[in-house]
């Protein structure tokens, strides 16, 4: 999302989430001028034309009356940009799929990462923090995994989290069009184990980041450790992008109201 995206347009107005997403930290953190699929797959397009101050989408959302309406309404339209819409499909697990939003948009479908990468960028074309969210692999235990994370079920799974009210809320890029509602949670989401340290681990859940997490203010990060990278399951010895483990907060009461 470049500085000439829809953000402008967005913050222009008198919109009634324009204070959400006027902070420096939040903003800076997950709506930079590195658009998340960028960072997670290194591949360069001309995105940002798609979803520019032209987009279709800024029309949509000019009427919306707040941030939690603005990201069900996204979930639901910008699957739309293409016909036949894009839909979800399965890849191997671990490997990787269709997951630029060009590659997206030519096949029509991708896996859940590529979904939720479209998904960011579509929330911050209209001015909506978001980003991706996922586990390297599931921690279902054995008698549904009798071979660990080698076993499709354990396997990894992504999805996205955009700000609203104050606060992050899950969306499912591929079911449930309502904030915080997803077949995700409670479970599987609450057998995860929080990293020890800063290392990653196999069976915690992580949140992207474009800047690192000792530079953004934890105000608005709560219940939530910094790592020192977010795990790629497709390239596991990339380290370059940033992450946050969010496992301690799935777990927490009251995350969803």
């Amino acid at each position: 999302v470049s500085t000439q995206s829809t953000w402008e347009a967005v913050v222009s107005t008198q919109s009634t989430w324009e204070a959400v997403v006027s902070t420096q930290s939040t903003w800076e953190a997950v709506v930079s001028t590195q658009s998340t699929w960028e960072a997670v797959v290194s591949t360069q397009s001309t995105w940002e034309a798609v979803v520019s101050t032209q987009s279709t989408w800024e029309d949509k959302v000019a009427g919306v009356a707040n941030a939690t309406q603005v990201i069900e309404l996204i979930n639901t339209v910008s699957w739309q940009i293409v016909d036949p819409p894009i839909k979800f499909v399965a890849s191997p697990p671990n490997e990787i799929h269709n997951y630029s939003p060009f590659q997206v948009m030519r096949w029509h479908n991708s896996s859940c990462t590529g979904l939720s990468v479209f998904l960011t960028d579509a929330l911050r074309s209209v001015g909506i923090p978001a980003r991706v969210v996922g586990v390297p692999h599931w921690d279902k235990g054995p008698k549904v995994c009798p071979n660990g994370d080698a076993d499709p079920p354990c396997g990894n799974h992504n999805w996205v989290e955009a700000w609203a009210d104050g606060k992050w809320h899950f969306v499912d890029e591929a079911g449930d069009k309502r904030l915080d509602h997803g077949w995700f949670y409670p479970y599987p989401t609450s057998v995860q184990t929080p990293s020890d340290g800063s290392t990653p681990s196999n069976h915690s859940i992580f949140a992207s980041s474009w800047a690192p997490a000792d530079h953004l203010d934890p105000e608005y990060y709560p219940q939530q450790q910094g790592m020192d990278w977010y795990p790629l399951v497709w390239q596991w010895n990339n380290h370059t992008v940033q992450g946050w483990d969010v496992t301690r907060r799935y777990h927490a009461k009251g995350l969803v109201n």
